[in-house]
């Protein structure tokens, strides 16, 4: 009888990419009068359900990067309001996380915008949404879009947004990324 050895094939590094938008949220007491409270806010007019098309032109060949795969979103269902958070929060002059943000399909801002429930030295509540179009007007696969909404004299919202590569450090390497390489046998 002849001996049979079995080796394991050759491993293939796949890198994986986060496929949706990460919006996120910040309020800040931009006066420092200690009086407002921010009570609930909401994410208005987004898509959560979609499409994702990953188009490879280098399908056949035995070295691809990343380059040559082109993910496609197709938005689906209707967009929808979605609350972000809705516990109370005392602002400060520092920026502070809202919630911890939601996951959208990323594509146009047309429509999207938010409402921000708050009230001054515990009065009434006071209902604010946004009239203006959401900058940037398009958002990205994989990237964090933090929108600090600052609380002027009492009578002014300014709303600063960044945008920021999408990551959670999961390779733990300290930089500015979120490749994950995961062998694949």
């Amino acid at each position: 009888q002849g001996v049979r050895t079995t080796t394991a094939p050759d491993k293939v590094d796949m890198v994986f990419k986060h496929a949706l938008s990460w919006i996120n949220f910040k309020v800040k007491d931009a006066a420092n009068t200690g009086k407002i409270r921010v009570k609930s806010l909401t994410l208005n007019d987004c898509y959560y359900t979609g499409n994702l098309v990953l188009t490879n032109s280098k399908y056949d060949q035995a070295s691809v990067t990343s380059a040559d795969v082109v993910a496609t979103w197709t938005r689906t269902g209707t967009a929808a309001d979605m609350l972000v958070y809705g516990t109370e929060v005392l602002c400060t002059a520092t920026a502070q996380e809202y919630g911890t943000g939601l996951l959208v399909v990323p594509g146009a801002t047309t429509g999207a915008g938010f409402t921000i429930v708050y009230t001054i030295d515990n009065g009434a509540d006071i209902t604010f949404t946004t009239t203006e179009a959401l900058t940037p007007t398009n958002w990205e696969a994989g990237k964090k879009y933090t929108y600090v909404i600052g609380f002027g004299a009492l009578n002014q919202i300014a709303i600063n947004p960044t945008v920021d590569v999408y990551i959670t450090d999961l390779n733990s390497n300290s930089t500015n990324d979120d490749d994950i390489p995961v062998a694949i046998y």
